[in-house]
């Protein structure tokens, strides 16, 4: 053969060859980003939007539905997923996988713009993202601070973000548990009225009378001025002193009918670490770079930050994914160099020479550090599936080198010259060298090629071995034979550790013979036995459990809880304080992260807790084994729903429930009825923990039903009553404060004590268009009741989704047992 003869006579073109082979596979190693998985772009789009004060079902008909019907015209989406909270629309659409996800995108934000029209027109403008779970946080950084809030959250937000975000290879920095400077206008509702004003005359005036706009500019002969009118207050006490109205000679000032203060964003979310009061930040790194680099640059930073913090500020690292993806790929590159080391001496004692174990153990670092310019260029990442597609090769590259080793050592005893057994040899099993190998390389590359969500995970691994096993075929038609034609020798006689393993390999032979004759004579015996080992292990497939990727003790997990809707945030973080009693006091608990309101509708009725373990040198039990101890803590609470689980490898704080299973109806009531069925039913079951729902029909709300005749008459609007009512009760951004190069809302509100009861409604006042004062009380009827929590859509249908993780429980006997159970809930043919 043409090329092993080559490098036989080219020893030292071969050597180069694959000396530039090394040294190009390290640095393409080097320059390679790590992760935990392959960086893979899933079809998959979420558009967000916000209208502050609506109810779910007002977002679900006024916002989700106009939006769903825009967005359902799109060609190739497999689901659309909506949940309309409070205040907040999500839409989740999946595409089929052979679509690109950047067209998709496109495609959602072009039909939003065509539904924008049809909005409500207080709604923020939608927010269209594609989900990359590469670009998931990587890392949280806790600030934490018993002492003053408004100085922790400043330094927090404006010093350490500012510098975070500044960082190379970070792509954005999200905060957690973070309340702004707000500029709060309290407005007592008696005295607007005494003064013949309403909420909407103190918004207008704020708007007409704080504001700064550009005045031009002023061009001479030799100079140009631009023309800046100063027309914001500079101050808060200035802007105390804003005028109202003025009427008959009498002024009405902005100090006059409201309360002015400098104050923080309302009491809506709670952060702690380790007990004490926190802003967390979190750091998404771009997408492409290293996450270690990435996450060592931050923690590098975070190291000189400590040294220059304020008096009383703490900065921690809350969690860091880099730790278990490090420790991972560590692991995996341990695995394979004892991998190469036990094939290595596996071949010494075979072949019992020295020599060719060198030469073997040669030939697998070559093979496998080539293969990494290759992978490099097809813009892999140092991955599990990368690194479990070495280690699998491993044990592959050696076998075509030890073919050809083999052949030539024959050659070699049998007195031929190293140079003549090299050529001779290699050319004899080179055809089988490359057949071993194409047929092993057809094998892998289509798994390369599968279909679904597991073919793009599998992508990377089916292409990585394809490549090593490719190289290492290279490796042993011209390295292998140049070293054997240089460095093996004939030998006479042998050593006495030869001679006894030789009559061991004797003994095997001779053991294989005998064994080999009786099969061939007892044919049908020996089908039969085959026949019944395929049958009994295609009878166990059924038992075997099915999932995503395997749970290792990766040492930190969430603990999420959730209280009745309607539960106020004061109440909530008590409860949030007795988790983190319970967790903190585990003697495994190196540190946790507790917030409230960071979920994805920002519900203050439920909470989370990122717990972080200690090293698993450090402790006796298993992750597992320490969230079944604390579900057997939490289920004490009967008022309280509580579950322990993984932390999403899709990040975002994203349910990572095992079981996941949705009933779609047409009425809202009738779902929450049936889930509130089946979820007793299946905690009764053995096997399913943590079995919960994302729909409660006990959210408190209060209707107001306007008087529209009496309102016709007196020349009201319905326009006019529901803003006064959303300034007074929920709050509206008047205008902007400007200090320090910072810019902070100025809120219109009631007074707390002015809106503390439903029938606190009554005592506003409404203008009408003639520009009388009118008391709400002869227009509204108040109704108390209850609605849902969440409006959830799958595919335009109302849904609920039931989340339940298992203990000791395959996939498939939780389908059955679970679908059993939906059809006692569900009689008859209904879903």
């Amino acid at each position: 053969m043409l090329l092993p003869d080559t490098a036989i006579r080219r020893p030292v073109t071969t050597l180069v060859a694959m000396a530039a082979m090394i040294i190009f596979g390290s640095i393409a190693f080097r320059n390679m980003g790590i992760d935990l998985f392959p960086e893979v772009d899933f079809p998959v789009v979420t558009v967000t939007t916000t209208l502050v004060g609506a109810s779910p079902e007002i977002i679900d008909v006024d916002v989700t539905d106009v939006l769903e019907e825009q967005i359902a015209t799109i060609e190739g989406i497999k689901t659309v997923m909506s949940h309309s909270y409070e205040g907040l629309s999500r839409i989740v659409v999946e595409f089929e996988l052979d679509k690109d996800v950047d067209v998709a995108a496109q495609e959602i934000r072009d039909k939003v713009n065509l539904a924008e029209r049809d909005l409500p027109d207080d709604v923020d403008k939608p927010i269209v993202e594609k989900v990359d779970i590469a670009s998931q946080a990587i890392l949280w950084i806790a600030h934490s601070s018993r002492g003053d809030y408004a100085r922790l959250a400043h330094y927090a937000d404006k010093v350490v973000k500012e510098r975070l975000q500044s960082i190379r290879g970070v792509g954005r920095v999200e905060t957690g548990g973070l309340r702004e400077r707000e500029i709060r206008v309290w407005v007592d509702p008696q005295k607007l009225e005494a003064r013949g004003l309403s909420p909407q005359d103190v918004v207008r005036a704020i708007r007409l009378k704080h504001i700064e706009l550009p005045g031009g500019r002023i061009q001479t002969p030799d100079k140009e001025f631009s023309v800046k009118v100063q027309g914001e207050y500079e101050s808060v006490e200035e802007l105390k002193s804003l005028v109202l109205a003025s009427r008959g000679g009498a002024v009405t000032r902005l100090r006059d009918v409201a309360e002015v203060v400098d104050g923080m964003e309302d009491f809506r979310t709670v952060a702690r670490f380790n007990g004490v009061p926190t802003v967390g930040l979190g750091i998404r790194k771009q997408s492409g770079t290293n996450t270690t680099e990435v996450a060592r640059r931050v923690k590098a930073v975070v190291a000189e930050m400590r040294e220059t913090l304020p008096e009383g500020i703490h900065m921690d690292v809350a969690f860091d994914g880099s730790e278990f993806i490090e420790a991972s790929m560590k692991g995996v590159q341990v695995d394979i160099l004892f991998g190469a080391l036990l094939t290595s001496l596996i071949m010494f004692l075979f072949l019992r020479n020295v020599r060719i174990t060198l030469i073997s153990l040669v030939a697998i670092p070559i093979s496998l550090i080539g293969g990494f310019v290759v992978i490099y260029a097809l813009g892999f990442t140092v991955n599990n599936m990368t690194m479990m597609a070495m280690s699998l090769a491993v044990g592959m590259v050696i076998d075509d080198a030890i073919v050809v080793l083999e052949n030539i050592f024959r050659h070699v005893e049998e007195g031929a010259s190293p140079m003549e057994a090299a050529g001779f040899g290699t050319s004899e099993v080179g055809l089988a060298v490359i057949a071993a190998t194409s047929s092993i390389a057809a094998v892998f590359i289509p798994v390369a090629f599968m279909k679904g969500i597991v073919g793009r995970f599998f992508y990377q691994f089916g292409l990585t071995v394809a490549v090593t096993i490719s190289i290492s075929a290279l490796v042993s038609l011209t390295l292998t034979p140049m070293l054997c034609s240089r460095l093996l020798r004939h030998r006479k006689t042998h050593n006495r550790l030869y001679n006894e393993l030789e009559r061991g390999f004797e003994f095997l032979d001779s053991t294989y013979r005998h064994i080999l004759g009786w099969v061939t004579k007892h044919r049908l015996v020996t089908l039969l036995v085959a026949f019944a080992a395929f049958a009994a292990g295609a009878t166990l497939v059924p038992f075997i459990g099915k999932e995503f990727h395997t749970q290792d003790d990766e040492g930190h997990f969430f603990v999420r809880f959730e209280l009745p809707t309607g539960t106020s945030i004061y109440e909530t973080d008590k409860r949030l304080l007795e988790i983190e009693r319970i967790v903190l006091s585990q003697p495994e608990v190196a540190h946790g992260f507790a917030a409230i309101g960071m979920g994805g509708g920002r519900e203050v009725n439920s909470g989370m807790m990122v717990v972080h373990l200690t090293p698993r040198s450090q402790r006796e039990a298993h992750q597992i084994e320490i969230m079944r101890r604390l579900r057997e803590r939490f289920s004490a609470f009967e008022d309280m729903t509580v579950s322990v689980e993984y932390i999403s490898i899709f990040g975002g704080g994203q349910r990572n429930a095992d079981l996941q299973y949705v009933i779609q109806g047409p009425d809202v009531r009738r779902l929450a009825e049936v889930s509130d069925t089946i979820v007793p039913a299946l905690r009764r079951i053995e096997g399913f923990v943590d079995v919960d729902t994302d729909l409660r029909i006990t959210k408190p709300e209060v209707k107001v039903h306007i008087d529209r005749g009496l309102a016709d008459d007196l020349g009201v609007d319905v326009r006019s009553i529901s803003q006064d009512i959303y300034t007074l009760f929920g709050g509206t951004k008047a205008a902007k404060f400007k200090e320090g190069g910072e810019r902070y809302d100025i809120r219109v509100r009631a007074l707390p004590q002015d809106r503390g009861t439903p029938e606190d409604l009554y005592r506003i006042a409404v203008r009408s268009l003639g520009g009388t004062l009118i008391k709400a009380q002869n227009l509204l009827n108040i109704e108390v009741g209850e609605g849902p929590n969440v409006v959830n859509r799958h595919n335009r249908r109302r849904a609920v989704t039931l989340y339940a993780n298992l203990e000791g429980k395959t996939m498939g006997q939780a389908l059955d047992e679970l679908e059993s159970t939906v059809r006692q809930a569900i009689p008859g043919d209904g879903n």
